[in-house]
């Protein structure tokens, strides 16, 4: 509560100061009119005892008369006037000065104001650039955690990358296998994440997706890429595809064994339209198993951390 009160607090006395020196500029500019009215006062009063001098200026210049003296009170007047002047013109520069120094003061104190009202609100600009940057890396970290949790899928836009990751390995045959699941929602993950595959490695290269049926047990969860143990241009391939898959979070085991199609009594082909043409035979090089999708572990590190590994 106090933290939250400190600021209004310190507001009300920057304001209690900032009058206090207006009210203070106030009061000398009050007293420089003053002063600047005596000044006239005493103008005024020095006047009859003008107007009987220019009078006898006349008399003497065109009637050649004297005038008779100024009475005393005009004297006296006069007097008082001119004491009045220096008073007031005395008065006028004490307060000029004065006020001068209040506009000097209040104008740096509203300086000061304005400096810290910039600097809070480029303070609260960044507060507010920092909040949207932490609401956004939430609703990322929201979307992968929905991602995890959701079935498998990769996008077109990632199939885009994917492809073009793979285009200098353009023509090479790879055979994709979605194994039988325990129940139907499972397997339709499996397959539909089996089409997104084939779809993306499609288009640069010769792909083929199966799904089998009566297949013997083969718990395989995630995704296995199988190659060859050789330094053939298909396992570099291969190893292109894991770490492409990889990237977009998806768990990949590699097997550098010799090439085994998975035990299932027959396959169909995962098109969802008409079989897919092929016009080559026997068995891809590269030969890709979608099982089951693992149980997300939202702790862990996203697959997109770890290192690629170029030759698995």
């Amino acid at each position: 509560m106090y933290s939250q009160s400190l600021p209004a607090i310190v507001h009300t006395l920057d304001e209690a100061i900032r009058l206090d020196l207006q009210n203070l500029r106030d009061s000398y500019f009050s007293w420089l009119l003053i002063s600047a009215a005596i000044v006239v006062i005493g103008i005024v009063m020095e006047g009859p005892e003008i107007l009987y001098e220019i009078r006898e200026v006349v008399r003497r210049r065109f009637s050649g008369q004297k005038s008779p003296d100024a009475p005393d009170w005009v004297s006296v007047v006069a007097l008082i006037g001119w004491a009045l002047v220096v008073l007031g013109v005395a008065g006028e520069v004490v307060a000029e000065g004065l006020v001068s120094r209040a506009d000097s003061t209040l104008q740096t104190f509203n300086n000061i104001l304005l400096s810290d009202a910039v600097k809070e609100a480029a303070s609260a600009k960044a507060s507010a650039v920092l909040a949207e940057h932490t609401i956004a890396d939430e609703r990322l970290e929201t979307a992968r955690i929905y991602s995890r949790l959701g079935p498998r899928h990769i996008t077109e836009t990632q199939q885009k990358e994917i492809a073009g990751r793979l285009s200098k390995y353009s023509g090479l045959a790879v055979d994709l296998f979605v194994l039988d699941q325990e129940d139907g929602p499972t397997m339709d993950e499996a397959t539909n994440f089996g089409r997104d595959i084939v779809d993306a490695l499609g288009k640069p290269m010769d792909a083929s997706g199966f799904i089998g049926h009566g297949c013997r047990p083969w718990p395989v969860v995630g995704v296995l890429v199988e190659a060859a143990q050789d330094l053939s241009r298909d396992r570099y391939a291969a190893g292109e595809i894991l770490n492409a898959l990889k990237s977009f979070e998806v768990r990949v085991v590699p097997i550098v064994a010799p090439i085994q199609i998975p035990p299932c009594d027959m396959f169909s082909s995962i098109s969802v339209t008409t079989a897919e043409p092929r016009s080559r035979t026997g068995w891809a090089n590269i030969i890709i198993i979608v099982g089951k999708k693992p149980t997300p572990i939202l702790s862990q590190m996203p697959a997109s951390n770890s290192k690629p590994l170029p030759n698995f």
